[in-house]
């Protein structure tokens, strides 16, 4: 999902698809007078800045949208009804440019200029204008590793034992819309699992196909493939062998058949090209791609019939910080389409939820934060993390392959490890993501032959001397191997009742479509307790010591980053990779905020979807059934924010399998491992939430129930974020798990200039302990340099009538790190301590950060907001720069943020 970075380029090691942004949002305030921006507007995402000053249009955008003409902006118009030639004529004859036009919402992309978009927006049944954006490939993070037969990504969540059932994928479509795929790629190009022919191996004849379709939808297209490559990427072919390779390796030698294999080797696939070759493309595009995946087969235009995927694979998403903060409004056009899609069609679909980690709220805004999406988040697999070799057979796990010898041995203790790049959440300080986790650390898939970005990202060209796989790791590899999966569940359920699940939403003449059971099932038995991990590679002789003394990379233009005290510290590039020993029984766990529910348990997810139970949550209202709101048929119990002293409820329905027997099921809240920055929700002793979940209720056999949970917050509840489960305990021997987010705003009921902050205008978060630092802020472009950043994000409410709202921040451990302040209302950036070139421009002033001290008690960040309107906003608190010798090392302490309300 990243590609590698140097002065001149950004380089995540880690990798997943990423939508960049590079629009602009509306102008930022001083941090001593804000504005504040008008709610309701007609133009979103940054739209109106990039009408008043066009120069801030991403410069990629001339080269990807088909016909640029200098002066365009390029943006989605949503229409409050129907598009109509008459409509599509009145936009043209206000300077719109029609680029394309979509089947499943009222929604048209096109570009004009600025003259021309404001007045498109006064037309009555015009909704809202929001920037067409720029998706690029994020390249897999290079990772050392090679094949091992018995304890590859399939073994890791026991899908085999699937495959002995006969549920391998048979009869169901996945699309994988990506950079494409090589179509002649022998573990792509036909459906042979486990029938794999002698060489020379050709597809066989009359054998079923394993693409059903492939089309390029790449400058507003909708093209059958111009050759049999179609990637010269290389990432999809890599996703598409994690989903449903079928494993034949190199067609001249039966050697290599059956040890590299994809989750559901017999499922077809559908292969949208929605990124050119050089990794990037538009969002414009994906939805139109989204449309083609999803609708019914042979629905559409001839010339691009849609092919009716029950799984959609998005291993992609955009970085939306720091103009835009990452959002659970859903007003981005790709969530919006995913979430009417999904809720018209059942279709799943599946995205990454990005390589940023461990920062919290990291998680990609679009689709990786869409309400309807399952977003997955990378674990190791657990093989690699107890062996002195990884799971795809290297003698030294952890080490390159040019050491002839382990130095140090490991003992078969740990647990298993959210992967150190994996994103977490939560999105906007009050929705979880990502949803759950699968293996995405040291991943072998299909090389594709044309396929030199992930080539260049492979640290083991040639992974096993075969150069039909490569090794990559990243939420990009974990995504595709949870839609695999998934894969499975539908053949398992539809070949036991001959369609697709569904079941009551709670509200009359709303039903839950497929998706939203596949998602309970896979949430609600997911694993949890995921450790916090730490980089499991080293570097050249295997030793911290090695690593500490900084030891040259190969690539000149990477600079040399030393420094080694329990943190990662540098780029991933060439064959010299910097990591940190292991980790301990004593590391802690991630909480929900890394792991979603937890590690996807294929087995167990079958059992609840044909055989047991799953629980989700219902729908609030009839628009649900195709325009569902960020909590509706969620399989985890989002409250949203909670004000102290209120009570929060909301419906869950427990669905039977159609041939399931009666069950009693029991409920309890459990307060599980909260992830640093958040706490546990407290069930007893002082200040004890009141929590109200129903008492032993009963399901009939085949049927369903709905009940309500509620939650009462104290009045005097500390601000901040706040974290469990409900336990679901059946009698038929399911436990099932609903993790649960609650979110208590920042809140000062004092309006007196500089009174002592109480328990809801103070926050003090937990000690970080794994942060790194080799992530760039502010992620833009060609933007060398930047701080490192890590992100906490807070719920406000202010109060009305104030004449000013002051936020502080100080390191309160040994206050040598430098924070910083962003204050975000309706996802838009206001105000913020940060120094940018320019107020609006997202550029970071590199002279005039590295200048800056530290921010200890004794001299906090401030933020001043004069004449703050009242209602919700997010305040973001982030680290930066770490430490006062140089930006790498530092404690990565805590610190404490606290909020004045004063009034007139």
């Amino acid at each position: 999902m990243s590609r590698p970075r140097n002065s001149l380029r950004l380089v995540f090691a880690v990798v997943a698809l990423l939508l960049c942004l590079g629009t602009a949002a509306p102008a930022l305030a001083s941090s001593s007078n804000a504005t504040t921006v008008t709610p309701g507007s007609r133009l979103h995402g940054g739209l109106a800045r990039l009408v008043s000053d066009p120069a801030l249009l991403d410069r990629r955008l001339r080269g990807l949208v088909p016909g640029y003409r200098e002066g365009e902006i390029p943006v989605f118009a949503l229409l409050r009804d129907q598009v109509t030639p008459a409509r599509l004529g009145m936009l043209n004859s206000h300077g719109g440019r029609i680029l394309r036009t979509y089947r499943s919402l009222p929604l048209v992309a096109l570009a004009a200029g600025p003259r021309g978009l404001l007045s498109m927006a006064g037309l009555p049944w015009v909704r809202w204008m929001t920037p067409i954006e720029v998706v690029l490939a994020l390249d897999t993070q290079p990772m050392v590793d090679q094949a091992h037969p018995p304890t590859g990504t399939p073994i890791d969540i026991s899908v085999p034992t699937l495959w002995k059932q006969g549920i391998s994928g048979s009869g169901v479509r996945i699309a994988i819309l990506d950079t494409g795929i090589d179509l002649t790629h022998p573990d792509l190009d036909d459906l042979d699992f486990r029938h794999w022919s002698d060489p020379p191996n050709p597809p066989a004849v009359g054998a079923p196909a394993k693409v059903v379709d492939a089309r390029n939808f790449n400058g507003g297209a909708c093209a059958a493939p111009s050759s049999g490559g179609f990637d010269g990427h290389g990432h999809g072919t890599h996703v598409a062998g994690v989903a449903a390779g079928t494993g034949e390796g190199d067609p001249t030698t039966n050697a290599d058949d059956g040890r590299v294999m994809g989750m559901a080797p017999d499922a077809q696939l559908g292969i949208g090209k929605v990124l050119t070759d050089a990794g990037a493309g538009i969002n414009s595009d994906l939805i139109a791609a989204m449309e083609w995946a999803a609708m019914p087969a042979g629905s559409g235009p001839a010339a691009c019939r849609s092919i009716g995927a029950q799984v959609v694979n998005l291993s992609l998403g955009s970085d939306s910080r720091p103009l835009r903060l990452n959002t659970g409004h859903d007003v981005d056009a790709v969530s919006m389409a995913l979430n009417h899609l999904a809720a018209t069609y059942g279709t799943l679909f599946v995205s990454a939820a990005g390589n940023s980690g461990p920062y919290l709220g990291s998680v990609l805004e679009a689709p990786g934060g869409a309400s309807q999406a399952l977003s997955v988040g990378a674990t190791a697999k657990d093989w690699d993390l107890n062996h002195d070799a990884t799971a795809s057979g290297d003698t030294c796990a952890g080490y390159i392959h040019s050491q002839p010898t382990c130095p140090q041995g490991f003992p078969g203790v740990q647990g298993s490890s959210l992967a150190p790049f994996s994103s977490h959440g939560d999105v906007e300080g009050r929705f979880l993501k990502p949803d759950v986790a699968a293996p995405g650390l040291n991943i072998v898939s299909a090389q594709g032959v044309t396929g030199a970005g992930l080539a260049a990202s492979d640290l083991n060209m040639g992974t096993r001397n075969d150069p039909f796989y490569a090794t990559a790791s990243g939420t990009s590899m974990a995504s595709p191997a949870t839609a695999g999966v998934a894969a499975l569940l539908v053949q398992g359920y539809r070949d036991r009742y001959a369609n697709l699940p569904s079941g009551p939403s709670g509200v009359a003449g709303v039903e839950a479509r497929a998706y939203v059971l596949l998602r309970a099932a896979l949430m609600n038995t997911a694993a949890s307790g995921l450790r916090d991990a730490r980089w499991i590679l080293t570097t050249d002789n295997g030793t911290i010591a090695a690593a500490a003394a900084c030891p040259p990379t190969p690539d000149p233009l990477v600079p040399l980053l030393c420094s080694f005290k329990n943190i990662i510290t540098g780029s991933l590039i060439g064959s010299v990779l910097l990591a940190g020993e292991r980790n301990a029984t004593s590391d802690p766990f991630v909480g929900p905020l890394g792991e979603g529910a937890g590690k996807i348990q294929p087995v167990a997810a079958l059992r609840a979807l044909r055989d047991g139970l799953v629980v989700y949550r219902g729908a609030s209202s009839a628009a649900a059934a195709t325009n569902p709101v960020h909590q509706e048929f969620e399989g985890s119990w989002e409250l949203g924010d909670v004000q102290a002293g209120t009570t929060e409820g909301d419906p869950f329905v427990l669905r039977a399998a159609p041939g399931a027997p009666a069950v009693t099921v029991h409920f309890s809240l459990l307060p599980g491992h909260p992830s640093d920055g958040s706490r546990s929700i407290p069930i007893s002793g002082p200040g004890a939430w009141s929590v109200h979940l129903p008492g032993g209720t009963s399901v009939p056999a085949g049927g369903s129930r709905t009940v309500a949970f509620s939650l009462q917050v104290p009045a005097n509840a500390p601000a901040g974020i706040y974290t469990g489960a409900v336990q679901v305990t059946v009698s038929n021997g399911q436990v099932l798990r609903i993790p649960v987010l609650a979110s208590v705003p920042l809140h000062d009921p004092v309006t007196a200039a500089g009174n002592s902050p109480g328990a809801q205008s103070r926050v003090a978060s937990a000690t970080d302990v794994f942060a790194k630092g080799d992530t760039m802020w502010p992620s833009v472009v060609g933007q060398a340099n930047g701080a490192m950043a890590d992100w906490s994000t807070y719920a406000v409410q202010l109060g009305s009538g104030l004449a000013r709202a002051r936020f502080t921040a100080w390191d309160a451990a040994a206050g040598d790190e430098t924070y910083d302040l962003y204050l975000y209302r309706d996802a838009q950036l206001i105000a913020t301590t940060h120094p940018f070139t320019a107020p609006d421009s997202g550029v970071t002033d590199v002279p005039a950060n590295n200048a800056r001290g530290p921010t200890p008690s004794s001299s906090p960040q401030v933020l001043d907001v004069t004449n703050p309107a009242p209602g919700r906003y997010v305040v973001v608190v982030e680290r930066a720069r770490v430490g006062t010798v140089n930006a790498i090392t530092g404690d990565f302490g805590s610190y404490v943020v606290t909020l004045d309300e004063i009034g007139h």
